[in-house]
């Protein structure tokens, strides 16, 4: 017989009822280690479904237990220890055993995913975690940096290293490079003595260290956010009148190379390493739908709520960049991806269901960006996508370029897709080498053949 718990392939039903089902897996595994976690998982399944049918355990087939309240139901009832995440592996396993079919149908089965999840989510029990309390140097920094590292993490802000060597690093360029300062130490800078130029000054500065490549365009947004999160704090303590770093800001997209087109089968090749190869393939094929057929932006998409999507009339609510809401449309494929997800959601209330965050992991977490991006780069590779594409934002430029490549006006799309003016659409249009060719070869040979034509003409 195979092993149900234990196959990559194959996983079938290894009995009709639970009493044999369950037998037959602890005299498969009676002196492995996991004797004792089988042995726990089945008193706790005998004991939930014999009071929940009022059966005899050897009576009760096994589609019973493949329930949403008694999966629900026995999870609550695993110890709460440092043992508890091998109880939730070994239970996950148990409940693939317990389907006839083969692995790669199970990811598509509403049910099955419906299931792991339920048991996914009591398996987090996140610790509360506060950060660390970074002390300031009273010899290298100002006495006003430490009020602000104490009120970060009053606040339980992570933000307390950067903003500590941040703020120091913009006093000592102060104190060596602009004159009303270079008399005195950095630890006795007034801060209500600079203004708004000065930190122009340094802004532009940073942005040379980059052309230069002396720092990276990140360490100089890091930097300059650390000034500004010290003016903030200033002002909000009513140490300084007016915030001179309220509106300056680094852009990173100031020095990014633009991502380099793919072909689209190769976009092929990537949605089904999106389908073939991840952990929560409904929800990773919805998403990544939702970027290449709709073109949002990555962090609009993550924003959304259940209550947002209106699959009735194709629609999805996304916040713009700006802060403006916008009425996306949403193609049927979308559409039908998305509810498929739903399906197999996990809440723990209803009553708050329309308030759930659209996108969450196994976990039941709301998805955050960087995970997204993780995502990106890992189906990438595993696609064999070698071109330098960037990260998830790519999908963005390619929509657009398709659109143009396809005919589509450029107010067309400024009208359906949410961007304001051409100059937001300019960077994300990207001409195909080949199909820029044949257009301008095609072109040519019109021309051409126009001027034979009137030179063969009679008077």
């Amino acid at each position: 017989m195979n092993n149900p718990l234990m196959h990559e392939n194959d996983i079938l039903i290894a009995e009709d009822n639970l009493g044999s089902f369950f037998e037959s897996l602890i005299k498969m595994h009676e002196n492995t280690n996991i004797f004792y976690i089988l042995k726990k998982l089945v008193s706790l399944t005998k004991k939930v479904l014999e009071e929940k049918t009022n059966r005899e355990f050897v009576d009760i087939p096994v589609s019973e237990f493949l329930d949403q309240d008694i999966i629900s139901h026995i999870c609550s009832l695993l110890p709460n220890n440092k043992a508890r995440g091998n109880y939730k592996v070994w239970f996950k396993k148990i409940i693939r055993a317990a389907f006839s079919a083969k692995e790669e149908v199970l990811k598509l089965n509403p049910k099955y995913c419906l299931l792991i999840n339920i048991v996914t989510y009591f398996d987090y029990n996140p610790p509360e975690v506060k950060t660390k309390r970074i002390q300031a140097d009273p010899i290298k920094d100002h006495p006003l940096v430490g009020d602000l590292i104490n009120y970060l993490y009053e606040k339980n802000l992570r933000s307390q290293h950067h903003s500590k060597y941040g703020v120091r690093d913009f006093l000592k360029w102060l104190c060596s490079n602009v004159s009303p300062f270079t008399c005195i130490k950095p630890q006795e800078v007034d801060f209500k003595k600079i203004n708004k130029s000065h930190l122009k000054i340094y802004k532009s500065f940073l942005e040379m260290q980059v052309i230069k490549q002396d720092i990276g365009i990140r360490h100089a947004v890091t930097t300059f956010n650390a000034v500004k999160r010290m003016f903030a704090f200033l002002k909000e303590k009513n140490h300084v009148m007016i915030n001179p770093a309220k509106d300056l800001i680094i852009h990173e997209k100031v020095h990014v190379k633009k991502p380099v087109l793919i072909t689209l089968k190769q976009m092929e090749l990537y949605l089904e390493a999106v389908y073939l190869h991840s952990v929560n393939p409904l929800m990773d094929v919805a998403l990544f739908s939702l970027y290449t057929c709709t073109g949002v932006r990555s962090i609009s998409a993550l924003g959304t709520k259940i209550k947002d999507f209106d699959p009735v009339n194709h629609i999805l609510k996304v916040t713009l960049k700006g802060g403006d809401e916008h009425i996306q449309p949403l193609p049927s494929v979308v559409v039908i991806q998305i509810e498929r997800y739903l399906q197999t959601r996990y809440f723990v209330s209803e009553v708050n269901y329309d308030e759930e965050p659209l996108w969450v992991n196994v976990k039941n977490r709301p998805v955050d960006r960087q995970c997204v991006i993780r995502k990106f780069h890992k189906y990438k590779r595993i696609a064999g996508i070698n071109e330098s594409i960037g990260a998830v934002h790519f999908l963005r430029h390619l929509f657009y370029s398709e659109l143009i490549n396809d005919g589509f006006k450029v107010e067309d799309i400024i009208g359906c897709t949410g961007v304001k003016s051409l100059h937001e659409v300019e960077p994300y249009i990207h001409c195909r080498r080949k199909d820029m060719f044949d257009k301008m070869l095609n072109n040519f040979n019109v021309i051409g053949l126009s001027k034979v034509v009137k030179s063969n003409e009679g008077p």
